[in-house]
Order: structure tokens, then C-alpha cells, then sequence
């Protein structure tokens, strides 16, 4: 595993900076947050999967080509010595590969094993002034077969992101396999979304959110002190709850009839739910979103641009018990309409 042991930015060999720029506002946000927490294992994201029949030098060379052909793959941060945090990408980086032979292992000695190393992998976190802030670890548990985790900073890419990032994969892996040539057009580099952002207006975007804030008190903090278990809570936790296809198909049905999307009622019983444990009737939580769609003036090249194009933005809710559901879900949708 990698040592991250060092304090973050102390002097190390670095690559050879070729690019520097600032960052995004959701980069900003997990940076605040890395900062407070450098080994909560927040802003770190974790694939798992099975690869079976993999060529190993292939996959490889795979990875390293794919780096090559995107400078947010090799990307630092820097937040000291400077006036505002900004990005660096290096020339190259050499991929962080860790293996470990498994074959000999009962399956379910393998399940805990797997599930201690993602445990220390995410206490590990990454130092995000040196780059490649990801890593790979393959654990080989059958002659063919091997559990496959990628490990990457989530200052580097969204969601639809890693759908293309792992879409090229296959594509160099198969072009190495077979000793071909990769032919792919040239990818928009993540630069020019940062340099989009900057040329916004920003006295507009302040004066919309002054008015979207006005009077708006403070934060709703939820009160759980009432929970037994309230003492022994981690500052981040997680609780999940599964609906039935049944209720997932009700809900959605409901969703189409009122002509607003399950998003806005999720974020209506959430707000609900603030509302409840903070004994409050206006409440504000921040939504995350992706951006691709409105961003560059709409170039369709985003759509396969590689980076973190995505942003949290606050939501305000008024909940009035009074005022029939339905009418105050739409209200949501249109105010969530107009922030977007």
C-alpha cells in the first residue's frame, strides 16, 4: 500500500510540472474538506471488480496510455506558498501497482482479507500534492482470476468520468493485446472547463444567490442527542435503505403523474426530515450535480471530457405543513429549475 506517512506537501521528487490553473469550486470544497481530514477517507473513491483471462502486461500498458492521453490523470495540488489553490499536471507519472497471491486462501479468509485492505486503503487517503492520486491493487485468487481495486481522488473525476475513463481502458487494453495502434480522437482537456468557469459572471452569480439566501438564519443542525448511540457517531457516517421494485415503481409512477422527478421528492423528504430533527421550517442542504450538460456553452466534446465537472449547490426549503404536497414538490422543482 502506498506510504502516506510524510506530512502532505513536504519536499518529495516531483515530476516535471507542464500545467498549472485553479481549481473548481467543487475541488475547492473537497480540498477544505481533505485538509480538515487527511485520512477520514472522505473524497476517495474505490472499484472493485472480478477480471478473468486478464493479460497482465497489456492491462498494464493499458493504464499507463490512458494516463498519457489525460492531463487530469496526472494531477497535483497545491495549496501552500501560493495566493489561491491551484491544480498541477505533470509530464508523467509511474502507475502505483500492488499484488498479492491469494490463491492458496479459503474464499472466505479472501472476503476479509479484501474487506481490511479497502478499510486501510481509504485510512490511507492520498497526499494530494503528489502525483498519480490513484492506485491499483490486484489480488490474484485463481489461476486466471484475479480482484481488481482502483483507488482514485475524487478531486480528479465525477461520476461519468469513470464510465469513460474505464471505455478507453478497454480500448488500449485491447489495441496492447493484439499489438495495434490506438486511434481515438483528441479528448478537450480538463483546462478548458476551469477556464470556462472563470469567465462567468460572478457578480451576477452573487447577487442570485444573495437573493436565493435572504434571510436565511443558520445552518439546521439535525438533534440526534437523543440517541443512545449519539456519543459513539463518527463526524461522517452512512445509512442506507433499500425500496422494493414495487416501491421504486410507485414512486416513480408518482413522479411522472405530477410531472416533477423522484430527485424532487427525495429532496422534499429530506427537507422533511431536517425540518423534523432541527425544528425548523427553513432549511438548506447542498444537492450535487453534474454539469457537463451546461457547461462549455453546451460543446458536446464535454460529454467526453475527463475531469471533475460537477458541483454542489445549496438547496432552500420552506416546509409548510399546510400547503398540499403536491403543489409544494413543484415548487421545489421550480426553484431547483431556476438555480440550475
Amino acid at each position: 500500500m502506498a506510504n502516506v506517512a510524510r506530512a502532505p506537501n513536504a519536499p518529495v521528487d516531483r515530476p516535471r510540472v507542464i500545467d498549472r490553473y485553479p481549481l473548481s469550486p467543487l475541488q475547492k470544497g473537497l480540498l477544505f474538506n481533505w485538509l480538515r481530514n487527511p485520512h477520514g477517507g472522505l473524497g476517495l473513491q474505490q472499484i472493485t471488480c472480478t477480471l478473468t483471462a486478464i493479460d497482465m502486461t497489456a492491462f498494464r500498458q493499458a493504464w499507463q496510455d490512458l494516463v498519457r492521453r489525460h492531463a487530469a490523470l496526472r494531477t497535483g495540488f497545491r495549496w501552500l506558498d501560493v495566493e489561491s489553490p491551484v491544480q498541477e499536471v505533470v509530464a508523467d507519472v509511474a502507475l502505483p501497482f500492488h499484488e498479492e497471491d491469494w490463491r492458496e486462501i479459503g474464499a472466505a479468509e479472501r472476503h476479509g482479507l479484501l474487506a481490511t485492505y479497502l478499510a486501510a486503503d481509504r485510512r490511507a487517503g492520498f497526499d494530494l500534492a503528489t502525483p498519480p492520486l490513484l492506485r491499483f491493487a490486484l489480488f490474484r485468487t485463481a489461476e486466471d482470476q484475479y480482484e481488481f481495486v482502483w483507488t482514485c481522488s475524487h478531486m480528479l473525476l465525477g461520476d461519468r468520468a469513470f464510465v469513460i475513463v474505464l471505455g478507453e481502458l478497454f480500448t488500449f487494453y485491447h489495441a496492447a493485446e493484439n499489438g495495434q495502434e490506438v486511434q481515438l480522437p483528441v479528448p478537450r482537456p480538463y483546462r478548458d472547463y476551469i477556464d470556462w468557469l472563470q469567465q462567468l459572471d460572478a457578480a451576477a452569480a452573487t447577487a442570485f444567490w444573495r437573493n436565493a439566501l435572504l434571510g436565511f438564519a443558520a445552518p439546521v443542525f439535525p438533534d440526534v442527542a437523543h440517541a443512545a448511540s449519539a456519543a459513539h457517531l463518527a463526524e461522517h457516517g452512512e445509512q442506507q435503505i433499500q425500496l422494493t421494485r414495487e416501491e421504486t415503481a410507485a414512486l416513480t409512477s408518482f413522479a411522472e403523474r405530477q410531472g416533477i422527478t423522484v430527485n424532487t421528492v427525495i429532496q422534499g423528504a429530506w427537507a422533511v426530515l431536517l425540518s423534523r430533527y432541527g425544528r425548523a421550517d427553513d432549511v438548506v442542504f447542498g444537492a450535487t450535480r453534474a454539469c457537463r450538460r451546461s457547461a462549455l456553452d453546451r460543446d458536446p466534446a464535454v460529454e467526453q471530457m475527463v475531469g471533475l465537472i460537477m458541483n454542489t449547490l445549496p438547496v432552500r426549503v420552506r416546509v409548510q405543513p399546510a400547503q398540499p404536497v403536491v403543489d409544494w414538490l413543484r415548487q421545489i422543482s421550480t426553484d431547483q429549475i431556476a438555480v440550475r
